[in-house]
C-alpha cells in the first residue's frame, strides 16, 4: 500500500495519516491473514512492483496511481481514437520513458 504524503509521512515530519490511519490499517489486515506491505513511498512503490517485489499497488488518490500506470504502459487505440492503461504490462520488461 503507497503513503499517502511525500516519502510516506516521514514519521509525521510530511503529515500523520500514515501513522495515525494506514499503518494501523495495515496492521489490521495483516491480523486478518493478508499479505499486505506499506506504507510504501509512492515514488519507489511502483518500481518495487514493476521488479516482482509486489503483485499488486494500492494507490491511495487518483493521480498517485495513474502517473506510474501511464509511465508503464499508456497506449492509443487507433480504431476507438482513445488513450488507455494497461495494467497487464506492470514488471514486464520493457523501454519506458
Amino acid at each position: 500500500m503507497q503513503g499517502l504524503n511525500p516519502h510516506s509521512g516521514e514519521h509525521g515530519l510530511f503529515g500523520w495519516e500514515e501513522v495515525e490511519e494506514i499503518m494501523p490499517a495495515i496492521e489490521e489486515l495483516k491480523a486478518e491473514g493478508y499479505d499486505v506491505a506499506g506504507p510504501i513511498g509512492a515514488d519507489s512503490v511502483f518500481h518495487q512492483a514493476a521488479q516482482g517485489k509486489y503483485t499488486s499497488v494500492l494507490s491511495l488518490y487518483h493521480d498517485q496511481g495513474h502517473i506510474a500506470t501511464k509511465t508503464l504502459d499508456f497506449e492509443k487505440d487507433d480504431r476507438n481514437h482513445k488513450w488507455y492503461a494497461d495494467p497487464s504490462y506492470i514488471g514486464r520488461s520493457r523501454n519506458c520513458i
